[in-house]
């Protein structure tokens, strides 16, 4: 009497190497994709933010004769930051990490911001020359000034009645900092995680997101976001 002829269900070793290079080529599709949309959602959530940043701005403004919040209140190296003036129009509080205090400020910031800097830095930093160029300062308020030098610069006053186009005027912007400003022209590098002492003009991929004075928020290359905080007017 024969035998039975017994079935091998396994797998060989080439039908395993097969599967395995077909999962590793799926995972190579798919996390990039869920990657890209995982960023995109996080973008969309950082122009919601900056949108209800400019509501509040707008609010300010109007309840203060059309002035802006200022960067920082009493210049350079006291008062409070532009997020604390406008937080009662947010409804928003945070816990100042060098105290433990409660301070009025937002946490609606960008999702894409990592907080590395400190849980009172939302990731927005507001521009500190909203009218460079404009008809009051026609020579672009100093830029290489920045700071004690320059008293416009310091009290840093605008009104946003003065703007003179703010379709184009970046009030707010992705940062990794308070405030978003330039030095000689161009963004200025730091040492830390993001590169940058000011701005983060990279953060979402090849761009970043910024609040213009009309309220719009569009997102712009490096080279178009400093072209507009140069000179919003051209």
């Amino acid at each position: 009497m024969k035998a039975q002829k017994q079935n091998n269900t396994g797998f060989t070793l080439i039908e395993m190497l097969v599967v395995i290079a077909i999962i590793a080529l799926l995972i190579a599709i798919i996390v990039p994709t869920v990657s890209r949309g995982l960023e995109s959602a996080k973008r969309a959530q950082c122009t919601s933010n900056l949108r209800q940043v400019g509501i509040a701005i707008t609010g300010y403004a109007m309840d203060n004769n059309t002035y802006l919040p200022t960067v920082r209140s009493e210049g350079w190296g006291a008062g409070i930051h532009w997020i604390e003036q406008i937080s009662p129009y947010l409804g928003q509080e945070v816990t100042d990490i060098r105290t433990g205090e409660t301070v009025a400020g937002i946490t609606r910031g960008c999702p894409s911001w990592r907080d590395d800097l400190g849980p009172t830095k939302p990731g927005f930093g507001m521009n500190t020359h909203p009218m460079a160029y404009s008809t009051r300062f026609p020579t672009g308020m100093g830029w290489d000034n920045f700071g004690r030098n320059d008293p416009h610069n310091r009290n840093r006053v605008f009104q946003l009645t003065d703007l003179d186009s703010p379709s184009r005027t970046i009030l707010v912007g992705d940062s990794v900092d308070w405030h978003l400003f330039i030095q000689n022209g161009n963004w200025v590098t730091g040492n830390n995680a993001y590169g940058y002492t000011s701005g983060h003009p990279d953060r979402h991929g090849k761009v970043a997101n910024y609040l213009m004075a009309d309220g719009g928020v569009v997102p712009l290359t490096p080279a178009d976001a400093l072209a507009r905080l140069n000179n919003p007017n051209q």
